[in-house]
Protein backbone atom coordinates (compact mmCIF):
# COMPACT_ATOMS: atom_id res chain seq x y z
CA UNK A 1 0.00 0.00 0.00
CA UNK A 2 1.10 3.72 -1.02
CA UNK A 3 2.38 5.69 2.31
CA UNK A 4 -0.17 8.95 2.52
CA UNK A 5 1.96 12.26 1.49
CA UNK A 6 3.18 14.53 3.95
CA UNK A 7 4.94 17.81 3.91
CA UNK A 8 8.16 15.29 5.45
CA UNK A 9 7.69 13.12 2.60
CA UNK A 10 7.20 15.52 0.08
CA UNK A 11 10.82 17.57 1.36
CA UNK A 12 12.67 14.61 1.60
CA UNK A 13 11.55 13.82 -2.40
CA UNK A 14 12.19 17.33 -3.25
CA UNK A 15 15.82 16.90 -1.72
CA UNK A 16 16.47 14.03 -3.37
CA UNK A 17 15.51 15.72 -6.61
CA UNK A 18 17.83 18.46 -5.96
CA UNK A 19 20.89 16.29 -5.08
CA UNK A 20 20.04 14.35 -8.36
CA UNK A 21 20.16 16.94 -10.65
CA UNK A 22 16.68 16.75 -11.78
CA UNK A 23 16.08 20.47 -10.08
CA UNK A 24 18.01 23.46 -9.28
CA UNK A 25 17.50 25.61 -6.39
CA UNK A 26 15.33 28.04 -7.68
CA UNK A 27 12.84 24.96 -9.04
CA UNK A 28 12.72 23.34 -5.75
CA UNK A 29 11.79 26.12 -3.60
CA UNK A 30 8.80 26.96 -6.40
CA UNK A 31 7.54 23.79 -6.19
CA UNK A 32 7.95 23.49 -2.47
CA UNK A 33 6.06 26.83 -2.14
CA UNK A 34 3.15 25.59 -4.08
CA UNK A 35 2.91 22.22 -2.77
CA UNK A 36 3.77 22.17 0.89
CA UNK A 37 0.20 24.56 1.61
CA UNK A 38 -2.11 21.99 -0.28
CA UNK A 39 -0.03 18.49 2.09
CA UNK A 40 -1.37 17.30 5.28
CA UNK A 41 0.91 17.84 8.22
CA UNK A 42 -0.73 14.52 9.29
CA UNK A 43 0.20 11.65 7.47
CA UNK A 44 -3.23 10.22 7.76
CA UNK A 45 -5.38 12.37 5.64
CA UNK A 46 -6.02 16.47 4.95
CA UNK A 47 -7.68 18.32 7.16
CA UNK A 48 -11.31 18.33 7.01
CA UNK A 49 -13.23 21.44 6.49
CA UNK A 50 -14.78 21.60 9.77
CA UNK A 51 -11.09 21.34 11.37
CA UNK A 52 -9.95 24.70 9.14
CA UNK A 53 -12.61 26.20 10.26
CA UNK A 54 -12.14 26.09 14.04
CA UNK A 55 -8.91 26.93 13.34
CA UNK A 56 -9.79 30.27 12.11
CA UNK A 57 -9.71 33.69 13.96
CA UNK A 58 -12.85 34.70 15.40
CA UNK A 59 -13.54 38.10 14.34
CA UNK A 60 -16.46 38.44 17.27
CA UNK A 61 -14.30 37.23 19.98
CA UNK A 62 -11.24 39.62 18.87
CA UNK A 63 -12.80 42.42 18.95
CA UNK A 64 -14.70 41.23 22.72
CA UNK A 65 -11.51 41.24 24.01
CA UNK A 66 -10.04 44.30 22.79
CA UNK A 67 -12.42 46.23 23.40
CA UNK A 68 -12.09 44.78 26.75
CA UNK A 69 -9.09 45.06 27.60
CA UNK A 70 -9.22 48.94 25.94
CA UNK A 71 -11.83 49.73 28.72
CA UNK A 72 -9.90 48.09 30.85
CA UNK A 73 -6.92 50.31 29.48
CA UNK A 74 -8.96 53.39 29.88
CA UNK A 75 -10.04 52.78 33.34
CA UNK A 76 -6.17 52.45 34.84
CA UNK A 77 -5.34 55.46 32.85
CA UNK A 78 -8.18 57.77 33.85
CA UNK A 79 -7.48 56.43 37.71
CA UNK A 80 -3.66 56.88 37.18
CA UNK A 81 -4.24 60.63 35.62
CA UNK A 82 -6.87 61.49 38.22
CA UNK A 83 -3.75 60.64 40.94
CA UNK A 84 -0.50 61.26 39.06
CA UNK A 85 0.67 64.30 40.74
CA UNK A 86 0.03 62.83 43.97
CA UNK A 87 2.33 59.91 43.19
CA UNK A 88 5.22 58.46 44.11
CA UNK A 89 8.46 58.48 40.91
CA UNK A 90 8.89 55.41 41.74
CA UNK A 91 4.40 54.58 41.63
CA UNK A 92 4.47 56.45 38.11
CA UNK A 93 7.70 54.32 36.81
CA UNK A 94 5.03 50.82 38.70
CA UNK A 95 1.65 52.24 36.26
CA UNK A 96 3.90 52.28 33.58
CA UNK A 97 5.90 49.41 33.74
CA UNK A 98 3.08 47.90 35.04
CA UNK A 99 0.69 49.05 31.96
CA UNK A 100 2.72 47.87 29.31
CA UNK A 101 3.30 44.24 30.91
CA UNK A 102 -0.09 43.86 31.03
CA UNK A 103 -0.49 44.69 27.52
CA UNK A 104 2.51 42.03 26.53
CA UNK A 105 1.23 39.57 28.92
CA UNK A 106 -2.19 39.82 28.04
CA UNK A 107 -1.83 39.58 24.54
CA UNK A 108 0.28 36.95 24.32
CA UNK A 109 -2.36 34.60 27.03
CA UNK A 110 -5.26 35.87 24.75
CA UNK A 111 -3.69 34.83 21.08
CA UNK A 112 -4.34 31.10 21.67
CA UNK A 113 -7.91 31.63 21.73
CA UNK A 114 -8.14 34.77 20.00
CA UNK A 115 -4.90 35.57 17.78
CA UNK A 116 -6.10 38.87 16.29
CA UNK A 117 -6.92 40.28 19.69
CA UNK A 118 -3.42 38.61 20.97
CA UNK A 119 -1.85 40.46 17.93
CA UNK A 120 -3.52 44.27 18.32
CA UNK A 121 -2.94 44.01 22.42
CA UNK A 122 1.14 43.06 21.31
CA UNK A 123 0.60 45.98 18.58
CA UNK A 124 -0.85 48.47 21.08
CA UNK A 125 1.98 47.37 23.85
CA UNK A 126 4.75 48.11 21.38
CA UNK A 127 3.20 51.41 20.41
CA UNK A 128 2.57 52.28 23.67
CA UNK A 129 6.23 52.18 24.77
CA UNK A 130 6.58 55.12 23.27
CA UNK A 131 3.87 56.96 25.58
CA UNK A 132 6.06 55.60 28.39
CA UNK A 133 9.39 56.77 27.09
CA UNK A 134 7.93 60.21 27.17
CA UNK A 135 6.25 60.62 30.29
CA UNK A 136 9.71 58.96 31.74
CA UNK A 137 11.15 61.45 30.07
CA UNK A 138 8.43 64.23 32.20
CA UNK A 139 9.54 62.74 35.05
CA UNK A 140 13.17 62.70 35.13
CA UNK A 141 13.00 66.23 33.12
CA UNK A 142 14.96 64.60 30.50
CA UNK A 143 15.04 66.37 27.32
CA UNK A 144 15.35 65.04 24.04
CA UNK A 145 16.39 67.74 21.01
CA UNK A 146 15.86 65.46 18.54
CA UNK A 147 13.67 62.25 18.00
CA UNK A 148 16.73 59.89 17.20
CA UNK A 149 17.72 58.69 20.82
CA UNK A 150 13.43 58.04 21.60
CA UNK A 151 13.42 56.41 18.07
CA UNK A 152 16.01 54.16 18.88
CA UNK A 153 15.20 53.36 22.51
CA UNK A 154 11.74 52.80 21.00
CA UNK A 155 12.34 50.19 18.71
CA UNK A 156 15.61 49.03 20.95
CA UNK A 157 13.13 48.12 23.73
CA UNK A 158 11.12 46.74 22.05
CA UNK A 159 13.15 44.13 19.90
CA UNK A 160 13.09 41.11 22.23
CA UNK A 161 9.11 41.02 21.60
CA UNK A 162 9.66 40.96 17.50
CA UNK A 163 10.51 37.43 17.85
CA UNK A 164 8.89 36.55 21.31
CA UNK A 165 5.31 37.62 20.16
CA UNK A 166 5.75 36.70 16.29
CA UNK A 167 3.28 38.66 15.27
CA UNK A 168 3.47 39.89 11.53
CA UNK A 169 1.38 43.45 13.17
CA UNK A 170 4.10 43.79 15.64
CA UNK A 171 6.82 42.88 12.94
CA UNK A 172 5.02 45.57 10.55
CA UNK A 173 5.47 48.73 13.47
CA UNK A 174 8.99 47.65 14.44
CA UNK A 175 9.58 48.06 10.42
CA UNK A 176 7.88 51.06 10.26
CA UNK A 177 10.04 52.52 13.97
CA UNK A 178 13.23 51.40 12.18
CA UNK A 179 12.78 52.74 9.12
CA UNK A 180 11.90 56.33 11.16
CA UNK A 181 14.84 56.34 12.95
CA UNK A 182 17.29 55.92 9.67
CA UNK A 183 15.33 58.73 8.02
CA UNK A 184 15.32 60.54 11.42
CA UNK A 185 19.03 60.50 11.78
CA UNK A 186 19.45 61.03 8.05
CA UNK A 187 17.11 64.29 8.01
CA UNK A 188 18.92 65.02 11.39
CA UNK A 189 22.70 64.77 9.65
CA UNK A 190 21.26 66.98 6.25
CA UNK A 191 20.24 70.05 8.37
CA UNK A 192 23.50 70.02 10.66
CA UNK A 193 25.59 69.58 7.16
CA UNK A 194 23.43 72.61 5.17
CA UNK A 195 23.49 74.97 8.36
CA UNK A 196 27.54 74.85 8.77
CA UNK A 197 28.26 74.88 5.70
CA UNK A 198 26.04 77.57 5.13
CA UNK A 199 25.43 76.45 1.37
CA UNK A 200 24.62 73.46 -1.02
CA UNK A 201 25.62 74.06 -4.55
CA UNK A 202 22.98 73.85 -6.91
CA UNK A 203 20.10 75.00 -5.07
CA UNK A 204 18.12 75.00 -2.06
CA UNK A 205 16.82 71.53 -2.08
CA UNK A 206 19.77 68.98 -2.39
CA UNK A 207 18.98 68.24 1.48
CA UNK A 208 15.66 67.08 0.20
CA UNK A 209 16.38 65.43 -2.84
CA UNK A 210 19.13 62.66 -0.92
CA UNK A 211 17.03 62.39 1.87
CA UNK A 212 14.42 61.04 -0.47
CA UNK A 213 16.87 58.87 -2.44
CA UNK A 214 18.16 58.06 1.40
CA UNK A 215 14.76 56.82 1.58
CA UNK A 216 14.47 54.74 -1.39
CA UNK A 217 17.93 53.31 -0.83
CA UNK A 218 16.50 52.03 2.62
CA UNK A 219 13.55 50.77 1.19
CA UNK A 220 15.86 48.30 -0.87
CA UNK A 221 17.97 47.29 2.16
CA UNK A 222 14.61 46.61 4.18
CA UNK A 223 13.46 44.32 1.18
CA UNK A 224 16.32 42.70 0.90
CA UNK A 225 16.61 41.69 3.94
CA UNK A 226 13.11 40.45 3.98
CA UNK A 227 13.75 38.23 1.08
CA UNK A 228 16.41 36.62 3.25
CA UNK A 229 14.80 36.40 5.91
CA UNK A 230 11.64 34.67 3.23
CA UNK A 231 14.29 32.29 2.03
CA UNK A 232 15.46 31.59 5.40
CA UNK A 233 12.15 30.54 6.40
CA UNK A 234 11.65 28.42 3.58
CA UNK A 235 15.05 26.53 3.42
CA UNK A 236 14.35 25.48 7.07
CA UNK A 237 10.39 24.68 6.30
CA UNK A 238 12.24 22.31 3.42
CA UNK A 239 15.49 20.87 5.01
CA UNK A 240 13.67 17.25 6.41
CA UNK A 241 10.46 17.29 8.45
CA UNK A 242 8.63 20.51 9.72
CA UNK A 243 9.53 23.95 10.26
CA UNK A 244 12.32 24.32 13.45
CA UNK A 245 12.10 27.09 15.49
CA UNK A 246 14.27 29.10 13.45
CA UNK A 247 12.27 29.22 10.38
CA UNK A 248 8.60 30.26 12.78
CA UNK A 249 11.33 33.16 14.21
CA UNK A 250 11.29 34.26 10.66
CA UNK A 251 8.18 33.88 9.29
CA UNK A 252 6.37 36.82 10.61
CA UNK A 253 8.94 39.12 9.61
CA UNK A 254 9.49 38.50 5.96
CA UNK A 255 6.45 40.35 4.60
CA UNK A 256 6.15 43.39 7.13
CA UNK A 257 10.32 43.93 5.70
CA UNK A 258 9.30 43.27 1.86
CA UNK A 259 5.82 45.41 2.07
CA UNK A 260 7.84 48.58 3.81
CA UNK A 261 10.76 48.12 1.51
CA UNK A 262 8.68 48.03 -1.62
CA UNK A 263 6.74 51.50 -0.16
CA UNK A 264 9.84 52.99 0.61
CA UNK A 265 12.37 52.01 -2.82
CA UNK A 266 9.90 53.68 -5.05
CA UNK A 267 9.23 56.85 -2.95
CA UNK A 268 12.38 59.10 -4.78
CA UNK A 269 10.48 57.88 -8.49
CA UNK A 270 7.22 59.44 -6.97
CA UNK A 271 8.68 62.36 -5.60
CA UNK A 272 10.93 62.73 -8.48
CA UNK A 273 8.09 62.31 -11.30
CA UNK A 274 6.17 66.17 -10.06
CA UNK A 275 7.37 68.80 -12.78
CA UNK A 276 8.26 71.38 -10.56
CA UNK A 277 10.63 69.40 -9.08
CA UNK A 278 13.41 70.44 -10.78
CA UNK A 279 12.56 74.12 -11.56
CA UNK A 280 13.46 74.23 -7.87
CA UNK A 281 15.86 71.59 -7.04
CA UNK A 282 18.98 71.65 -8.51
CA UNK A 283 21.93 69.40 -9.00
CA UNK A 284 25.52 69.44 -8.22
CA UNK A 285 24.96 68.72 -4.91
CA UNK A 286 28.35 68.93 -2.71
CA UNK A 287 29.36 65.50 -2.11
CA UNK A 288 29.68 65.02 1.51
CA UNK A 289 25.11 65.54 1.09
CA UNK A 290 25.18 61.73 -0.56
CA UNK A 291 26.84 60.00 2.87
CA UNK A 292 22.91 59.02 4.29
CA UNK A 293 21.95 57.89 0.76
CA UNK A 294 25.31 55.81 0.06
CA UNK A 295 25.40 54.53 3.18
CA UNK A 296 21.98 53.13 2.82
CA UNK A 297 22.59 51.92 -0.71
CA UNK A 298 25.94 50.57 0.67
CA UNK A 299 24.24 48.35 2.78
CA UNK A 300 21.77 46.79 0.45
CA UNK A 301 24.59 46.08 -1.79
CA UNK A 302 26.46 44.29 0.80
CA UNK A 303 23.21 42.47 1.67
CA UNK A 304 22.59 41.28 -1.59
CA UNK A 305 25.79 40.06 -1.81
CA UNK A 306 26.33 37.94 0.75
CA UNK A 307 27.10 34.33 -0.02
CA UNK A 308 23.73 32.64 0.04
CA UNK A 309 21.94 35.60 -0.45
CA UNK A 310 20.17 34.43 -3.99
CA UNK A 311 20.08 37.95 -5.36
CA UNK A 312 16.17 38.49 -6.08
CA UNK A 313 15.53 40.58 -9.31
CA UNK A 314 12.99 42.92 -7.63
CA UNK A 315 15.45 44.47 -5.22
CA UNK A 316 18.32 44.43 -7.41
CA UNK A 317 15.82 46.19 -10.12
CA UNK A 318 14.89 49.01 -7.52
CA UNK A 319 18.55 49.52 -6.14
CA UNK A 320 19.21 50.13 -10.11
CA UNK A 321 16.27 52.58 -10.38
CA UNK A 322 17.30 54.31 -7.35
CA UNK A 323 20.81 54.28 -8.24
CA UNK A 324 20.01 55.83 -11.79
CA UNK A 325 18.14 58.92 -10.11
CA UNK A 326 20.60 59.73 -7.59
CA UNK A 327 22.99 60.20 -10.82
CA UNK A 328 20.33 61.84 -12.82
CA UNK A 329 19.44 64.39 -9.88
CA UNK A 330 23.48 64.73 -9.23
CA UNK A 331 24.51 65.48 -13.03
CA UNK A 332 21.23 65.90 -15.35
CA UNK A 333 18.63 67.52 -12.78
CA UNK A 334 16.63 69.08 -15.42
CA UNK A 335 15.50 65.94 -16.69
CA UNK A 336 15.23 64.04 -13.53
CA UNK A 337 11.00 64.35 -13.67
CA UNK A 338 10.88 62.87 -16.83
CA UNK A 339 13.08 60.50 -16.12
CA UNK A 340 11.76 59.49 -12.85
CA UNK A 341 7.86 58.53 -14.30
CA UNK A 342 9.55 56.54 -17.27
CA UNK A 343 11.17 54.56 -14.70
CA UNK A 344 8.12 53.99 -12.48
CA UNK A 345 6.42 53.37 -16.17
CA UNK A 346 8.79 50.06 -16.51
CA UNK A 347 9.26 49.12 -12.70
CA UNK A 348 5.62 48.75 -12.10
CA UNK A 349 4.59 46.36 -14.83
CA UNK A 350 8.04 44.46 -13.48
CA UNK A 351 7.00 44.36 -10.22
CA UNK A 352 3.40 42.74 -11.71
CA UNK A 353 6.00 40.00 -13.61
CA UNK A 354 8.17 39.37 -11.17
CA UNK A 355 5.22 38.56 -8.84
CA UNK A 356 3.68 36.28 -10.67
CA UNK A 357 7.43 34.37 -12.03
CA UNK A 358 7.91 33.95 -8.04
CA UNK A 359 5.06 33.37 -6.91
CA UNK A 360 4.21 36.27 -4.94
CA UNK A 361 1.64 38.11 -4.44
CA UNK A 362 3.07 41.23 -2.56
CA UNK A 363 4.72 42.82 -5.13
CA UNK A 364 1.29 42.81 -7.20
CA UNK A 365 -0.76 44.12 -4.96
CA UNK A 366 1.97 47.15 -4.12
CA UNK A 367 2.33 47.95 -7.84
CA UNK A 368 -1.49 47.60 -8.53
CA UNK A 369 -1.67 50.60 -5.45
CA UNK A 370 1.68 52.82 -6.48
CA UNK A 371 -0.01 52.81 -9.84
CA UNK A 372 -3.08 53.82 -8.52
CA UNK A 373 -1.51 56.67 -6.82
CA UNK A 374 1.01 57.88 -9.72
CA UNK A 375 -2.21 58.15 -11.90
CA UNK A 376 -4.29 60.53 -9.61
CA UNK A 377 -1.14 62.82 -8.66
CA UNK A 378 -0.63 62.94 -11.96
CA UNK A 379 -3.92 63.86 -13.22
CA UNK A 380 -3.86 66.36 -10.33
CA UNK A 381 -0.95 67.81 -11.05
CA UNK A 382 -1.44 68.03 -15.01
CA UNK A 383 -5.22 68.58 -15.80
CA UNK A 384 -7.38 68.99 -12.82
CA UNK A 385 -6.12 72.87 -12.98
CA UNK A 386 -6.88 73.08 -16.63
CA UNK A 387 -10.44 71.87 -15.85
CA UNK A 388 -13.34 74.07 -14.31
CA UNK A 389 -14.64 72.45 -11.08
CA UNK A 390 -17.53 70.47 -12.52
CA UNK A 391 -15.28 69.21 -14.96
CA UNK A 392 -12.65 67.88 -12.57
CA UNK A 393 -15.02 66.31 -10.26
CA UNK A 394 -16.78 64.44 -13.14
CA UNK A 395 -13.26 63.75 -14.51
CA UNK A 396 -12.24 62.40 -10.79
CA UNK A 397 -15.10 60.71 -10.41
CA UNK A 398 -14.45 58.94 -14.19
CA UNK A 399 -10.96 58.03 -13.50
CA UNK A 400 -11.75 56.44 -10.17
CA UNK A 401 -14.75 54.39 -11.23
CA UNK A 402 -12.19 53.26 -14.46
CA UNK A 403 -8.94 52.50 -12.57
CA UNK A 404 -11.49 50.75 -9.95
CA UNK A 405 -13.00 48.62 -12.25
CA UNK A 406 -9.84 47.64 -14.71
CA UNK A 407 -7.09 47.88 -11.69
CA UNK A 408 -9.46 45.02 -9.79
CA UNK A 409 -10.02 42.82 -12.55
CA UNK A 410 -6.14 42.26 -13.84
CA UNK A 411 -5.56 42.39 -10.10
CA UNK A 412 -6.87 39.36 -9.62
CA UNK A 413 -6.02 37.97 -12.82
CA UNK A 414 -2.29 38.31 -11.64
CA UNK A 415 -2.63 36.99 -8.35
CA UNK A 416 -4.18 33.97 -9.53
CA UNK A 417 -1.67 33.82 -11.70
CA UNK A 418 0.87 33.84 -9.51
CA UNK A 419 -1.16 31.45 -7.22
CA UNK A 420 -1.36 29.15 -9.55
CA UNK A 421 -5.06 29.32 -10.05
CA UNK A 422 -7.01 30.00 -13.67
CA UNK A 423 -7.68 33.32 -13.85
Amino acid sequence: MTPALDRSALTRALLELRAAGVLDEATREAVADKLLPLVADDPSGITSPLDSASRRPNILVAFLTTMGAILIGAGLISFAAVNWDGMHRFTQLAWIGGGLALLQVGGRAVAGRAPLAGDALCAAGVLATGAAIALIGEIYQIQVETPLGMLFIWWAVNLPFLFLVRSSLVALIMCGLFAAWGLAWSADYLAGLTSSIGFVAGGDGGDESVGFLTCGFLGVFLLALGYRARREQLSQATSGGSPGPGAHAFAHISTPLRLVGVMLALVPAFLFGFEDWSKYHGGDLTPALWLPAALAAGLALVLLALPGARVRPLPAMLLALNLVLAGTQQFAPNGVHILANVLLLVALPALVALGVRHRDTLPINLSVGWFLLVVIARFFEHLSGNLGGSLAFTGSGLVFLFLGLVLERNRRRWVASAQGRGA
